[in-house]
């Protein structure tokens, strides 16, 4: 089948989307791994649902573009529509199973589980993570726009959601030095300076 411009330019920024995806997956894995981050681990898989969508899109607009023919008097442009659904429903699976794992994590803590400082190797992470994907969202918005494709568009916001994401992990590491810090020199006050260095543990790098 013989692709037309329009076409061909939004598989081409899809792909980029879909290597950069890739890429960021494996980055954030194994810095949350190496920083025993949970919540960057979390979110790694959020940035692989991404390349489920990209896959989605690719099948949309490429079968989409479609000429009319004698079982499709109005061509296929239906089949990108359905494409731009599938991302809105993988995007709202990927935001409960974010928001079921954060409300998991708050049940653990209020529970007394002992839980450590995630390293910062994982909240440099997560920055590169916010600038790439935010970048990734204009470029994909503005080529949406530019070639008039639902699903590039809503695709390019399962980017941005991405940033939030990772935004939520950036500030989820912070908050927990600073909980770390407080609890560090609570139990110095308690029991003393010697004591403590007998049952602290150090965070992560």
């Amino acid at each position: 089948m013989k692709l037309n411009q329009k076409t061909i330019e939004a598989n081409q920024v899809t792909l980029i989307g879909l290597i950069v995806n890739i890429c960021l997956f494996i980055f954030k894995f194994l810095a949350g791994w190496c920083g025993a981050s949970h919540a960057l681990i979390a979110d790694s898989f959020h940035t692989l649902s991404d390349f489920a969508t990209d896959i989605a899109v690719l099948i949309g607009v490429t079968l989409g573009s479609k000429p009319i023919d004698k079982s499709h008097d109005y061509g296929h442009g239906k089949i990108e529509t359905m494409a731009s659904n599938a991302v809105g429903i993988v995007l709202l699976l990927v935001g409960v199973f974010i928001g079921w794992d954060g409300l998991h994590d708050i049940l653990d803590i209020i529970k007394g589980q002992r839980f450590s400082s995630p390293g910062w190797i994982a909240f440099w992470a997560a920055l590169v993570s916010i600038m790439v994907k935010e970048v990734l969202y204009r470029y994909t918005v503005k080529s949406g726009h530019k070639l008039n494709s639902q699903a590039m568009i809503a695709n390019a916001w399962h980017h941005r959601s991405d940033v939030l994401s990772a935004i939520g992990v950036m500030l989820s590491i912070m908050a927990a030095h600073d909980i770390s810090s407080k609890v560090e020199e609570k139990m110095q006050e308690m029991f003393g300076p010697e004591t403590f260095v007998s049952v602290h543990v150090e965070p992560s790098v």
